[in-house]
């Protein structure tokens, strides 16, 4: 996921605070379809 963009953040905050948005995208905003 975030695996050679280490280097762009510039603080583990950024990282960290990048990784929490992504998180809550994942959970709530993106599309899901059901499994039948």
């Amino acid at each position: 996921m975030f695996y050679g963009y280490e280097n762009s953040y510039q603080s583990l905050d950024e990282l960290e605070q990048a990784i929490k948005d992504y998180i809550f995208y994942y959970n709530n905003k993106r599309i899901k379809t059901k499994r039948t």
